[in-house]
């Protein structure tokens, strides 16, 4: 398999295929919908900030498209990648 391979390509999750909150406006929102402060220092560490109660992030259509037309071809091999903790890969996924 890894003869066939001619291209590398790679999507970062937060910021680029998907439109995640930031902290300072994810936080507050959290705050708001579950009426309490937000629970940890850090944002991107946190579980909180893919809570799919609280927000409802969009794709960026732009780069699905293109993801889309990479995955599965070949000679391509393609990835996710995210500074997100390994503990997070559940709420990622």
């Amino acid at each position: 398999m890894k003869e066939n391979i001619k291209h590398l390509v790679c999507f970062d999750f937060d910021g680029t295929l998907i439109h995640t909150p930031l902290p300072e406006d994810g936080k507050k929102k959290w705050e708001e919908f579950y009426n309490m402060s937000f629970p940890r220092p850090g944002w991107w560490g946190s579980k909180e900030s893919l809570d799919l109660k609280v927000f409802y992030p969009s794709v960026n259509d732009y780069v699905f498209k293109f993801y889309k037309e990479c995955f599965g071809k070949e000679d391509t091999y393609t990835f996710l990648a995210t500074g997100r903790l390994v503990k997070l890969e559940t709420e990622v996924k």
